[in-house]
């Protein structure tokens, strides 16, 4: 099973939901899903949330969900610094 992330698919909402010229805020979707402002943060912040969470994200807001899954890659590069003997 793939790990699914709060706060990112909270993002994603919002920005294909503003594509569409149509503003939804956290308060918004905290009111759809019935849950306390505090718990909402307490997701985001966490960036976790229950499956049960998620499925009424999607169905909710599947539409600026899509059917597609979303990837997220972290790269990281290295860098040799120079050798301050070197100099």
């Amino acid at each position: 099973m793939m790990k699914k992330f709060f706060a990112a698919t909270i993002s994603i909402i919002q920005r294909r939901a503003r594509d569409r010229d149509i503003y939804i805020s956290q308060v918004d979707i905290a009111s759809a899903l019935n849950l306390s402002h505090e718990l909402f943060n307490q997701y985001f912040v966490s960036d976790e949330a229950p499956e049960e969470v998620f499925k009424l994200l999607e169905k909710h807001f599947g539409e600026y969900l899509g059917t597609g899954k979303i990837r997220w890659e972290i790269k990281q590069e290295e860098i040799d610094l120079p050798d301050p003997d070197d100099e």
